[in-house]
This record gives C-alpha cells, sequence and structure tokens, in this order.
C-alpha cells in the first residue's frame, strides 16, 4: 500500500544529550539557534538528493531542507498565550542533529494576516511541488489560518519565505485524487474544502471545492489520512465536533475527482490515526474510542485503543480492541491512566507492517502519580497485536530522568524514521514536565528496538519565553486535551 502523510502536526528547546546540555540561544529569520552549522553542513547531507518527497518505502518526508532525511517540528505554548513558536530539528545519517535546532517565530511571519502566535495543529507536505517538503502552521488567535512555510534544498524553513493557504481551524494534507500532488483537505463549519495541489508559492490552490457534511455537529476537531481501500488515493476519517463536545466520525474516500463523503455513521473517535497494521496494503484505522460526549473524561478513563481494519470497500466489519489488560501488556489498566490519549504509526522493526505507539499520559510510574508511559504495539499479520508490547517511561532501568508527577510522559507520540534506515524511532513528549514547560525524548534503535537508554531529550530553552507544553503537540498531530490530566 503507498504510505502518505497523515494527518495534522505539533513543539524549543535545549538539548540534553549523554549528558551534555547544548545551550541554545534566539533565533529569528530562520537563522539556527546558537552558532548550530547550516542544514547543507549537517552530517549526512547529500548534495543531489531525490527528487521525490518520500521515502523508500513509499511513506511521504518531512523533510524541509530536500536532504533526504525526516526532520521534527515540535511547537510550544507560552505562559499567558504571549506567543507561542515552533521548533525544528533536522535529520541527518545519525538521527536529529541537535546543531540545527531552528525556532520560527510569529513576530517575523510574512503573511496576509497579522499573527499573534504560531503552533498546532501543524500539517506537512510538498505543496509546491518542487520535491521539498513545506511546512503549514496554524495561525491564531484573531485570524484562524494556515501559513505555509517553504522547504527549499539546502537551506533551513524561514519565516521569510511564507504564504496564507487556508483561512480554516485546521487542514490535513494528501494526495486527495491521485494526480501525484499533495492537496490540502481544510475543516469548517457543516463542511470542509479540497485545495487541489499544487499551490503556488503566494499560497494559490489549483482549484477549490466545498464539500458539506451530512450529519454534521459543526466541524472537525481530528483528520486522520491514509489509503483505506488501497486504490492509490488518501482517504479520510474526520472527527466531528461541536465546542467539546465530539460528534461521530465521517469516511471521505479519494478518487479520480477528489474526495467525496461516504455514507457511514462511524463510532466517537480519540486520536484517530491510519497504518497499516496487518500488510495487506489497506489502510487500518486505530483510534480510543470516546464512550462519553466531552472527550472521554481524562480523569476517570482507562483507556483502550479499537482498530477497524480496510479492505477494498473501505473500512470494514473487522474490529478489535486492545487495553491495558490485554495479554502481553505490561502492568494493568487502571482509572485515569488514558491509555491511547495520543497515537501514532510506523514500522519500526522493518517488517513492512506499521506499528502503534500508545500514549498513557496519566499512568502512575514508580508510584508517581500522573508520570505517564508508552505502550509500543507491534503490526503482524494478523494485525495489531499486544504480544511482545515494551513500555516507555522515566525512571525504567537506562531511562534518561526519573518520573515527575503530572509530567504527562506520552502526552503526544510520533514514529518517524528520522536517519533513513527504514525503521522509526519514537518521539515522545511529556508537555506536563519541568512545572509544565515541557520536554520531549527520541529513542533511537538499538538492536532492531527503540533505546531509552540512548535517548535525545530536548527541551525549550532561551528561544521561546515562558514556554508551556512544550511538545504538546508533534507533527502530524493535532493534541489533545490531555493537559486536563494535570488538573485535580
Amino acid at each position: 500500500m503507498p504510505k502518505r502523510a497523515r494527518g495534522p502536526v505539533v513543539a524549543g528547546l535545549g538539548v540534553v544529550t549523554a549528558g551534555v546540555v547544548l545551550a541554545a540561544g534566539c533565533t529569528g529569520s530562520g537563522e539556527a539557534d546558537g552558532q548550530g552549522p547550516d542544514a547543507s553542513k549537517s552530517p549526512g547531507f547529500r548534495a543531489n538528493p531525490v527528487q521525490q518527497v518520500t521515502s523508500k518505502d513509499g511513506r511521504v518526508r518531512e523533510d524541509f531542507n530536500g536532504d533526504g532525511y525526516n526532520d521534527l517540528a515540535v511547537t510550544s505554548s507560552t505562559r499567558g498565550d504571549s506567543g507561542a513558536a515552533v521548533v525544528v530539528v533536522y535529520g541527518s545519517a545519525r538521527g536529529l542533529d541537535p546543531r540545527t535546532r531552528q525556532t520560527l517565530r510569529p513576530d517575523r511571519l510574512r503573511a496576509r494576516h497579522s499573527v499573534e502566535g504560531i503552533g498546532a495543529p501543524l500539517t506537512v507536505g510538498d505543496l509546491d511541488g518542487d520535491g521539498v517538503t513545506d511546512l503549514v502552521v496554524q495561525a491564531g488567535w484573531k485570524h484562524d489560518a494556515g501559513i505555509a512555510l517553504w522547504g527549499a534544498r539546502g537551506k533551513r524553513l524561514s519565516e521569510t519565505r511564507a504564504s496564507t493557504v487556508h483561512s480554516g481551524r485546521r487542514a490535513v494534507a494528501g494526495d486527495f485524487d491521485g494526480d501525484g500532488h499533495r492537496d490540502l483537505l481544510v475543516s469548517g463549519r457543516f463542511e470542509v474544502t479540497w485545495h487541489r495541489g499544487p499551490f503556488s508559492r503566494d499560497g494559490t490552490p489549483t482549484k477549490k471545492r466545498r464539500i458539506p457534511l451530512r450529519d454534521s455537529e459543526d466541524g472537525v476537531g481530528d483528520f486522520a489520512v491514509g489509503d483505506i481501500d488501497g486504490d492509490g488515493t488518501d482517504d479520510v476519517v474526520a472527527r466531528q465536533d461541536f465546542e467539546e463536545v465530539d460528534g461521530n466520525a465521517t469516511l471521505l474516500m479519494g478518487g479520480g475527482n477528489g474526495p467525496t463523503q461516504r455514507k457511514w455513521k462511524g463510532p466517537r473517535t480519540g486520536s484517530p490515526v491510519i497504518g497499516d497494521f496487518d500488510g495487506d496494503g489497506h489502510g487500518d484505522l486505530a483510534y480510543r474510542p470516546l464512550e462519553d460526549s466531552l472527550e472521554g473524561d481524562p480523569l476517570g478513563d482507562p483507556g483502550a485503543v479499537r482498530v477497524i481494519y480496510g479492505d477494498r470497500r473501505g473500512l470494514s466489519g473487522r474490529t478489535a480492541t486492545v487495553t491495558q489488560n490485554s495479554p502481553g501488556i505490561p502492568g494493568s489498566g487502571q482509572k485515569g491512566d488514558w491509555f491511547g490519549g495520543s497515537l501514532a504509526v510506523g514500522d519500526v522493526d522493518g517488517d513492512g507492517r506499521d506499528d502503534l505507539a500508545v500514549g498513557v499520559p496519566g499512568r502512575t510510574v514508580a508510584g508517581v502519580d500522573r508520570a505517564g508511559a508508552t505502550v509500543l504495539l507491534r503490526g503482524s499479520a494478523r494485525g495489531l497485536t499486544s504480544a511482545g508490547a515494551r513500555t516507555f517511561a522515566l525512571g525504567r532501568p537506562g531511562a534518561k530522568g526519573q518520573p515527575e508527577a503530572r509530567a504527562l510522559f506520552g502526552g503526544a507520540v510520533r514514529l518517524l524514521d528520522l536517519d533513513d534506515d527504514q525503521r522509526a524511532e519514537l518521539v515522545n513528549s511529556a508537555p506536563g514536565a519541568d512545572d509544565g514547560a515541557g520536554a520531549v525524548w527520541v529513542f533511537p534503535h538499538r538492536a532492531g528496538h527503540p533505546d531509552q537508554g540512548r535517548a535525545l531529550v530536548l527541551r525549550p530553552g532561551r528561544s521561546v519565553p515562558r514556554p508551556k507544553a512544550f511538545g504538546l503537540g508533534l507533527q502530524e498531530g493535532s493534541g489533545s486535551p490531555v493537559l486536563d490530566l494535570r488538573q485535580d
């Protein structure tokens, strides 16, 4: 199955690696924090990279400087919401290179709208068709707008290379008509709008088409993107919502004429993602079931993950449910764990099947309340399995860092191949760490598995003033009300 970029994205940082703290200074106009080298001089930079923004397995890259390696974008709020920021760290043959860290600031953006802050949800894709991935940041708060920072070969992203590409609350990138160009699907009230790519550098799409949503409660809270029926075009599961109330998911299937809504009354979904867990060439939907109308109950929900498997007709009747009490998962579920509070798909072991990272931000670790954890579930020929599940948490043997009360480790997760070895690394945020400032852990591979002992730890640093919830959203994730877990 062609594996494509999946839904929305997410956040500043002094970097801790091997016990050494790398200082982080202020940035502007795409300059690196501190005196780090240009991305074109980072380890593993390729002078003649491939022209397509895809990896060898077909998965769309998140490569903003065209060197052939995925990069990581992270958003950070600020206390008082006085201007959030986006931090980018660029990939290399040795994984993320902290010397290339960069902070993108809202006050330097050149766009049609006045911008008070930028942040999640983030969206990635080669919108202009130049072979380099572009980053769309959500601007607020007086105007809903998506602003594209245009990628360029051998250069960092720059606030001065920016254009407004949509005016919705959130958007997702995908190839919804199979023409090989990335499009945007943008949420609105009772509808979505298809912006067909490629886009011009002033942010204009090839064309637009409004798609009214049947049985719509209001707007779209989350998107999940992937090729469900295996026809080579991207499909979308959209979680509808009204203010804080979650509605049922709706299904839009891609095709030669673009996306169309399928008659399907889906479940109430939290953190929806699409991946091919059984390797049959059809995307499968994974989500956290919301049994209550208000995002579940963060303080009382033990959590679960449900999978609806895809086939050539779309989403099938074949389903499965995994909880912390499933065989193979260490420990047991408790009230308030929020198993499935964040989800991410990627192939960790290189077997051609997607695996699933499951955030458990409310979990008690070593007696520390709401320290949080992440569970890695494997894909198999029979689908997603809890057998051989691995748990990642601070305070475990070899892990960097100790559990902290209400750190919410697992509040946002990603599986992203950062060194082009065809195996995804685990990226895990703890938005409540360091007394609410937040931090992100990147676990590289060792013996085919993410290694807690070799983690790269990213923190906000001086370039993000008064940071709050750094890492709450990571690329292709719109975030969640996980910070409610910090409340009593």
